[in-house]
């Protein structure tokens, strides 16, 4: 009897564990949640583990200038049988004034049925020296962070005085 109660159990928590990976899930990011006046940022949107279409986000020209995007991606994982599968949507923005802004809700329909994002704060801070922040550190597709090219010395002039 115990044994064929802990085998039920044990069923149950590993279906449910199955079920929980397969719940799709919406999602937004970006790559820092305080900006200088004057340098981009990146915002990304996420859906993993379903198929999305008409994707659609508020219109963010109110506060930001759009200086890329939208860029799309999509990717397809089977390891061990067990297939992942993650569409994402990313925007690089320039503010268009100092304060405290909101990212717009994004939304995505799956099956019928529509995911949105909540609203992501993004603080916009004086830049009275005009510093420029580098961008993200920039990724390979496989997940490798891309090294700096190499800077060549320059060559030195022999220089002859009459």
């Amino acid at each position: 009897m115990l044994r064929t109660i802990l085998t039920s159990l044990v069923l149950t928590v590993c279906s449910l564990a199955t079920q929980a990976q397969d719940t799709p899930e919406f999602s937004v990011s970006i790559d820092r949640d305080t900006i200088l006046m004057g340098n981009v940022f990146e915002v990304s949107f996420a859906l993993e583990n379903a198929r999305g279409q008409d994707f659609d986000v508020e219109d963010l020209s109110e506060n930001f200038e759009l200086v890329g995007g939208p860029n799309i991606s999509s990717s397809i994982q089977i390891i061990n049988g067990e297939m992942s599968q993650q569409q994402s949507w990313s925007f690089y923005l320039r503010p268009k004034s100092e304060g405290i802004f909101y990212i717009p809700p994004a939304s995505v329909r799956i099956n019928g049925e529509y995911l949105s994002t909540l609203p992501l704060e993004v603080w916009v801070t004086p830049n009275p020296d005009g510093i420029v922040e580098p961008p993200a550190e920039q990724a390979s597709p496989f997940g490798v962070p891309v090294p700096e090219p190499p800077v060549k010395p320059k060559k030195k002039r022999k220089v002859t005085r009459i």
